[in-house]
């Protein structure tokens, strides 16, 4: 058991990964909510110039707004989940897209400007992808790397039961200081 333990280390960084692009792609249902009431405030105003209609909710996001709050998600992304902001970005884009395709004048309606506000807010911030994964990359290898020597360092064939228990509660927490150390860095 100890030793499939210490083989299988290096794997909490991926978990970790994973988790941290989980939560960059929450923002999604954000995106979503601004995108679709930005949607629904343009069909009210456009149900309000045939003749009759509720009038548009209030608390619509503008395009400037918009592409102000699209900068500040990139802009406060970690190396982490930088990529997975994008893919988001890109998401919220395509369904805008939709949504201004639905619309009575698709080239001329609110969802088309804001769709091509987060392209273009996505478009900047591609740029700087290499970069950035370049940086997660060397953060991710220093932090295999210390988990790896953790491992090798560490012994599994220990005689007594105070000894394992004791190297296992020590290596536990030196894990958890490198794991700590990966989402820092991520």
């Amino acid at each position: 058991w100890r030793r499939l333990e210490l083989e299988r280390w290096p794997l909490l960084l991926a978990e970790r990964r994973e988790c941290i692009e989980d939560e960059a792609r929450r923002w999604f249902l954000r995106w979503h909510a601004i995108v679709a009431a930005a949607a629904v405030a343009e069909a009210a105003d456009e149900a309000e110039r045939g003749g009759g209609g509720e009038a548009a909710p209030a608390a619509v996001l503008s395009v400037s707004e918009a592409a102000v709050a699209a900068a500040e998600s990139c802009e406060a992304a970690s190396l982490g989940d930088f990529a997975a902001r994008l893919r988001v970005l890109h998401a919220a884009a395509v369904l805008a897209s939709a949504y201004a395709q639905r619309s009575a004048s698709p080239r001329h309606s609110a969802c088309a400007e804001l769709a091509a506000v987060l392209a273009g807010v996505r478009r900047h911030y591609a740029q700087f992808r290499g970069a950035v994964a370049a940086a997660a990359a060397a953060a991710i290898a220093t932090s295999v790397t210390a988990l790896g020597d953790l491992a090798r360092v560490q012994r599994w064939d220990l005689n007594s039961f105070d000894a394992m228990r004791a190297a296992t509660r020590s290596s536990h927490r030196a894990v958890l200081r490198h794991v700590k150390a990966f989402e820092t860095a991520l």
